[in-house]
């Protein structure tokens, strides 16, 4: 059984890379959406005749900057999680290699 603090500790370290995954992909969404709207603002004729393409970009970049958030703090929670387990396995002096479905992770002593 984990102790709180250790619980704690990992909760804190994927709260801050979901921080920084956050504003990772607002950056993107902002670049991305910023290209589309500087496009507006130096021809606004042309946005006006064909609106397409800049409300695809401004959608676009929203969408990418989402899904990096997202993949980036899965990632995150799965690669935390998985190194919590493996070194409270190892701290607790096992040293037999954990079983991952078809292959087994052996633990560095």
């Amino acid at each position: 059984m984990v102790s709180w603090g250790f619980a704690f500790g990992r909760a804190l370290v994927i709260w801050l890379w979901c921080i920084v995954w956050t504003i990772v992909g607002i950056m993107i969404a902002v670049i991305v959406t910023g290209g589309s709207l500087l496009s507006i603002l130096v021809n606004p004729s042309g946005f006006l005749a064909n609106p397409g393409p800049a409300l695809v970009g401004i959608v676009l970049g929203i969408v990418i900057g989402e899904l990096v958030t997202t993949l980036g703090i899965l990632a995150t929670i799965v690669k935390v999680s998985v190194d919590g387990a493996l070194s409270h396995h190892e701290e607790n002096g096992h040293s037999q290699p954990l079983p991952l479905g078809n292959r087994q992770v052996e633990v560095k002593n």
